[in-house]
């Protein structure tokens, strides 16, 4: 409430966005027809406080009829640490559960620090799909490749493109 321009000052979400709903005829999302309601939750350097998270998630419960709101989907993490899931902070449990009594997918980035030995949080917790990266990109010599940098351990759930892919972004001015 307090932010006057509540843009994604780095491009990240935008290209998830993208990649997730771009109607455009040659990139074009997984979901085209999806719509987005995008939540800014952390300042413009990417910090934030739990606070501002719960209430992201509350909004989506509170509006999820009236936006029709299936997805809650998190690009956000801590840096210093990874977790398995019987290591993983609790602080999201409730908002998490919440999420799904409304039947709500949560899902959150797995983290990008190399790590093979754990997942971030809040990719960790309990009822959050965990995503890593792969790349859509001939870079090792194999397309669809994982992502060198994506954390990694049992933990992870799922692997979808994100590195070296083609997809909208505040940069690239391509029309969603």
């Amino acid at each position: 409430a307090s932010d006057p321009d509540p843009m994604d000052e780095n491009g990240h979400g935008t290209h998830v966005a993208g990649t997730v709903a771009a109607t455009h005829t040659t990139y074009r999302g997984l979901a085209p027809d999806a719509k987005i309601a995008a939540l800014k939750v952390l300042n413009d350097t990417g910090d934030g406080t739990f606070d501002a998270i719960f209430a992201g998630f509350d909004f989506c419960v509170d509006y999820a009829e009236q936006f029709n709101v299936k997805v809650i989907t998190m690009s956000l993490g801590n840096k210093d640490r990874v977790f398995s899931k019987a290591t993983c902070p609790k602080t999201f449990d409730k908002g998490i559960e919440k999420a799904l009594f409304a039947g709500i997918f949560v899902d959150a980035a797995s983290g990008n620090e190399y790590r093979t030995s754990g997942i971030s949080f809040p990719a960790c917790a309990p009822g959050i799909v965990s995503v890593g990266a792969t790349h859509d990109s001939n870079v090792t010599g194999q397309l669809d490749q994982l992502a060198i940098f994506t954390n990694r351990a049992p933990e992870l759930d799922v692997l979808a493109p994100g590195d070296l892919i083609t997809a909208t972004s505040s940069s690239k001015g391509i029309d969603c």
